[in-house]
């Protein structure tokens, strides 16, 4: 694994309120027939570009900023099958408990690090007026959409329902390691007879 987007793959945007693959493992419809009629143009191992949706429902400063990718399955599945009980309860606090309950699964995830509008990078594919059906329906990058969305700064993350990824899987490995440093080094620092002791043993 990297922190980078794999290449050769199809790119479709959708919009959506927010980007937290961590909680919901999944990418969901309100309408079965709306996501079956996207799972109709879907490979296994494609990608989708989240942006942010242009309502009020989205965090001010996320709207129409590309969020993240999600690589995902062309399966159907509901959205309780690969959502955590964070993710749950948060719908329901929101009274959106009805809301995008038809799903896919997706597979790995990638945060953007880096804010880019994604009329800079669907500047062909996206249509400001086109908000609502971009956000059902979804549409293909042409081949430089594709070119210049692999060009953004990401970071890999976990996927509700799936292996941790090997990125924070190896950066908890390293935080762990700095902490045993810096607290055998905090110990030395502390002068003790019986700690001079157990070090002069050592001598």
């Amino acid at each position: 694994m990297s922190n980078s987007l794999p290449e050769g793959k199809r790119i479709r945007i959708r919009s959506y309120y927010g980007f937290s693959p961590e909680d919901d493992g999944y990418v969901g419809w309100t309408q079965e027939n709306a996501r079956d009629a996207y799972l109709r143009k879907l490979n296994d191992g494609d990608l989708i570009m989240i942006y942010g949706a242009s309502t009020a429902e989205t965090e001010r400063s996320l709207r129409s900023y590309v969020l993240g990718f999600l690589e995902v399955d062309a399966t159907p599945i509901r959205d309780f099958e690969k959502a955590s009980e964070e993710g749950l309860a948060r719908k329901r606090s929101a009274g959106w408990a009805e809301k995008w309950t038809y799903a896919i699964p997706v597979r790995r995830a990638w945060r953007a690090e880096e804010k880019m509008m994604i009329s800079r990078i669907d500047f062909n594919s996206y249509q400001t007026e086109a908000g609502q059906p971009l956000a059902v329906h979804g549409a293909d990058l042409d081949k430089d959409e594709v070119a210049q969305a692999l060009k953004i700064r990401v970071r890999e993350v976990n996927v509700f329902g799936e292996p941790p990824s090997w990125w924070t899987t190896k950066a908890a490995v390293i935080a762990l390691a700095c902490h045993s440093v810096a607290s055998t080094v905090a110990y030395l620092r502390i002068p003790s007879p019986r700690k001079q002791e157990s070090i002069s043993s050592f001598l």
